[in-house]
């Protein structure tokens, strides 16, 4: 078993044009099988967090961290 954080980004433009990738969100996954079974429980975690139906509509993108211990 492993666990994750898995961070979700939203891509925005600084005023120079240039995209960076500002955290909306942390949520972190212990003790799962997979970073695909991270993936999923963050998401939904984050959707009942934001209550929203879909990660996307607060965040472009998440990023899955294995945590060493």
């Amino acid at each position: 078993m492993a666990s994750y954080c898995v961070n979700f980004y939203r891509v925005l433009l600084s005023s120079d044009g240039h995209q960076f990738r500002c955290l909306q969100g942390q949520i972190d996954v212990p003790e799962v099988e997979s970073s695909t079974e991270a993936a999923e429980i963050a998401s939904k975690r984050f959707e009942a967090l934001h209550r929203i139906p879909d990660w996307k509509i607060h965040a472009d993108a998440r990023e899955i961290v294995a945590k060493f211990q």
